[in-house]
């Protein structure tokens, strides 16, 4: 009767931990569909000049205002996640010179993301790097540990280069 008790526990532990590792950011490659969805942004499109595969996601703006997370200029997608449970955020990013003003912002967020704008990595805003990727075309790895405040957590990038544009690829949240 123990062992079948104890069976039963370790395959509720193990079901549970799966759940939590499963929070998945579906379509991170931006290769399913020849387009960006389930991830959300009118000035987002599809590019070419991935890192890995075919696609990535590219925004050509330029103003600080495309670093406003309350406007148009954001890429995102809801993961639904365990509460309280730690995971890591990885993304790769390219940008188009090294000249600049170029930057960055990552935001996790349990509602309506927040950040301090441009130049700002502050609210829901989780990584910021105002860093060129570099000699061209280099992409430059971001990683970061999140928690999980909710059940569904919003993750989003905003994102600027004066001289052209940013690209993202391979966005994977991990459970840790």
């Amino acid at each position: 009767m123990l062992k079948a008790v104890c069976g039963l526990f370790a395959a509720i532990l193990v079901t549970s931990l799966a759940g939590a590792a499963s929070a998945q950011v579906v379509n991170g490659d931006f290769e399913a569909g020849g387009g960006l969805a389930p991830w959300v942004g009118p000035s987002w499109s599809a590019a070419g000049m991935p890192r890995s595969g075919s696609t990535s996601a590219a925004i050509f703006c330029s103003a600080a205002t495309c670093l406003d997370a309350g406007g148009a200029s954001s890429l995102s997608q809801t993961v639904s996640v365990t509460p309280g449970a730690s995971y890591t955020l990885s993304f790769w990013y390219l940008t188009s010179s090294a000249i600049g003003p170029f930057e960055l912002q990552a935001l996790w967020s349990n509602g309506a993301p927040t950040n301090g704008g441009a130049g700002t990595c502050s609210g829901s805003c989780v990584a910021q790097t105002t860093t060129s990727s570099g000699a061209w075309p280099a992409y430059v790895q971001v990683t970061q540990t999140v928690v999980a405040t909710g059940p569904n957590m919003t993750l989003s990038f905003l994102g600027r280069d004066a001289s052209g544009f940013v690209l993202i690829d391979d966005v994977s949240l991990t459970f840790l």
